[in-house]
């Protein structure tokens, strides 16, 4: 069973990065901001960097030599810091932000996946 978690974590977290980068990043361009500003835009979320850690964590788990790809990532205290972390977004998300807008099509979706 821990496997099948680690890689429907993997799974999920990817999916939900590459599809908000790759609607993210157009709309942010459409709205005046250049391909670099854009990409800046897109990191400075704290949701997009901690799901960039929960995802270094699940394939860092998932080494079939004992978490040899990023052996930092399968510490137990980095591995808490990004739970808790984690643990944040949701928490901040679902008590302020979720309110604040309607996301609509592919932007639900990512924010269903990520959140």
């Amino acid at each position: 069973m821990g496997r099948f978690l680690q890689r429907a974590g993997l799974a999920v977290g990817l999916i939900g990065l590459v599809l908000q980068a790759c609607i993210t990043i157009p709309a942010s361009m459409e709205a005046g901001r250049s391909f670099l500003g854009s990409v800046v835009f897109l990191f400075s979320f704290f949701t997009i960097l901690t799901n960039i850690g929960a995802v270094l964590v699940h394939t860092s788990l998932l080494s079939p030599s004992g978490y040899a790809w990023f052996p930092a990532f399968a510490g137990s205290r980095l591995r808490a810091g990004v739970a808790a972390a984690i643990g944040l977004v949701f928490i901040v998300y679902a008590t302020v932000l979720a309110r604040l807008w309607q996301p609509q099509g592919l932007f639900l979706l990512c924010d269903i996946l990520l959140h």
